[in-house]
Parts: C-alpha cells; structure tokens; sequence
C-alpha cells in the first residue's frame, strides 16, 4: 500500500468524493482503506486512472474505487468522476498525508548567537547553529546540523531539513522547503590563468530565493560574482541541481535533477527544464518553454520554444531527425542496390569492368 497513513478506517468512497469534488458512480459506502497505483494496489485502495486503456487494467486489479473521468463510466467497481483525476488523486493524498511532528523549540544541543533575531514558534534542532545577526522568521522549522551562517534572512513558515549549509548573509523567502544537504551560498567557479598559475576570482554576491520554492536535497547553489543569483517565487527544483554564480531563475520554473545551469544564465517565467540537461553560459532559456531531457543548450530557447538533444535544437527538427537515423539501415540498403544498377549501366555503356557496389559507394 503506497500511502504513509491508512489508520482511519472509517473512510468511504463517498468521503473522497466530497474531499475532491467528484461524485460516486457505484456504491458510496464502500471502505477505503489507503491509496495506492494501479499496478501495486491492495484490497480497499483508492486508485485514479486517466485513460480508457487505465480504467481497464484498474478494473482487473484489486483496488476498490477508481477516480476517473464521466466518459469512462463503466465496469463494475465503484467510480469517483471528475474532471482531472489526477488533480483529485493529489488532493486526496493531501488529506491522508500524516501532519509534521512540529515541537516549537531551540534544542539545547543548538546554538544560536545572542544577537540572532528569532521570531515566534521557530523549532531548531539539536547541533544546528544560528550566525551573528541572523534574522529567523517565525514558525520557521530548522532541521538537525543546520549551519545558518550570519546575517542570514529566513521567512516565515519556512522549513530547513538536516544538514543544509547557508553560507553568510543568504536570502530565503517564506514558506520555502530547503531538503537535506542542500548547500546555499558556497562560490561560484571563477578562476584565471595568470602566467602560469591560477587566481581565484572572488565572489561577494548572495544568493536570493523567493516565497513558496522547493530546493531538493543535495542541490548547490553557488553565490554570486557581485549582485545575486535568484530562484524565483514558486519554483521548484528537484535533487543534486547545480546552479552556478549569477543565474536568474525566474518563477513557477520546474527543475528536474541533475541539471546545471552555467553561470549568468538566465530561466525565464514556466519554464521546464528536464532532467540530465546543462545550460551553457549566458544562455536565456525563454518562459514557458520547455527543454528536453538530458539535452545540451548552446544558444538561447524562446519564450514557448521546445528544444531536445545536443546541441538543442527545436524538438520536431530532433524528431525528423531522429526517425531519418532509424531508416538508415533501409536507405543504405536503397542505396547499395542503386549502386550496383549504376554499375551494371556503366558497364554495358562503356565497357568498364562491374565494380562490387560496396567499392561503388
């Protein structure tokens, strides 16, 4: 069973329809006992299926009430109809998810510094450090091993989780999650060749991160040259994302892992980035756009644009392209064939010698 809280028991295909909206096609008094996939699903799972073909294959498994759209209204278990069940599958995950733990408290095994600014109902855990100056909002949840370094700035209803590095005078909004091992503020990499040495190029920028963004665990954030590197409000980026000196991410982004971003590179509004990608320097990826996965970005992506592969480029060029490769073995084939034909004509032309249609090509 896929849900992490099935201890109600008393829950109906009735009470779900109510939490998302839908109307029950079937019986509503039917227990429902968690949530669950399709291909994993137990006895009294509730289930969600876009499709006719899921309908089908939710239909032979053991789940007991399918959310799905009026159009597919058929078979024999209970039905839960609406308009986007996979909108109403998130909501009902939303109201069987168990609340956080939340004790308001400093751990006396935490350490924060006698000027740091602590608002109200803030929870820190046990060795994790407050910096000088400091500025904590309240309700603001700081994980185990935290180090917030001083002068930093923490919203409201932001959560920190064990372990995450926020190097001296960094800005985060309100209601942010920051995951585990998440490192915030570290240096951009800048370096010279001078003579036949190195010169470290220094940064003294920040990095700013707006209300209501996600950061998965173990992404690095580096701060900037001068001025800042921005995630915008409402962005989410998933694990081990790289985002060097300077960038600008701009607002309701979706950052798949794995992905780096070159410094001064720019994301504008709704843009997707997949997983595996890298985004060269100074590029500007344009809003709504979306760039495929594990994809190369060499030159800029407009506003809407959808590119794939290395280098980028726009995702139907990629696609012909693509099926030409596929037909290789069919057009070499073609070709050969060809070749051998020319050679049988040159040959009762004039005279030369059949050439082998592989020495033809």
């Amino acid at each position: 069973m896929d849900t992490t809280d099935t201890t109600n028991g008393n829950w109906t295909a009735g009470t779900f329809a109510e939490i998302v909206g839908g109307v029950v096609s079937g019986d509503a008094e039917i227990q429902v006992t968690g949530l669950g996939g399709i291909d994993t699903a137990e006895a009294g799972d509730l289930v969600f299926a876009e499709s006719a073909k899921y309908v089908e294959a939710a239909l032979k498994s053991r789940c007991a009430v399918i959310i799905t759209r009026a159009e597919f209204a058929t078979g024999s278990k209970p039905l839960i109809l609406v308009d986007e069940p996979r909108l109403a599958f998130l909501k009902a995950l939303e109201f069987v998810a168990p609340a956080p733990v939340y004790t308001a408290r400093v751990h006396p095994m935490a350490w924060v510094a006698p000027d740091a600014v602590i608002g109200d109902d803030v929870q820190i855990g046990a060795f994790a450090s407050v910096g000088a100056g400091a500025n904590i909002g309240s309700r603001v949840i700081i994980g185990e091993g935290v180090r917030i370094g001083d002068g930093c700035q923490i919203g409201d209803e932001t959560t920190i989780r064990p372990n995450v590095v926020l190097y001296p005078g960094m800005k985060i909004g309100r209601r942010c999650l920051i995951q585990a091992n998440v490192v915030i503020g570290s240096d951009g990499y800048g370096f010279m060749q001078v003579g036949h040495g190195i010169k470290k190029v220094p940064h003294i920028g920040i990095v700013r991160i707006e209300d209501d963004v996600e950061i998965g665990a173990g992404c690095c954030i580096d701060r900037a040259k001068t001025a800042e590197t921005v995630i915008g409000m409402g962005t989410k980026l998933d694990n081990l994302v790289h985002v060097g000196h300077n960038v600008r991410i701009g607002r309701f982004c979706l950052i798949l892992a794995h992905v780096t971003f070159g410094g001064t590179s720019v994301v504008e509004d709704g843009a997707i980035i997949s997983g595996g990608s890298l985004i060269n320097d100074h590029i500007t990826v344009g809003a709504r756009s979306l760039v495929g996965g594990n994809s190369g970005v060499r030159y800029d992506v407009p506003a809407g644009g959808r590119v794939y592969g290395t280098p980028a480029i726009p995702l139907n060029q990629r696609l012909r392209e693509v099926s030409m490769m596929q037909k290789l073995p069919e057009n070499l084939k073609l070709l050969r064939t060809l070749a051998e034909r020319v050679s049988r004509l040159e040959t009762g032309t004039t005279g030369v010698a059949e050439v082998p249609a592989e020495e033809a090509l």
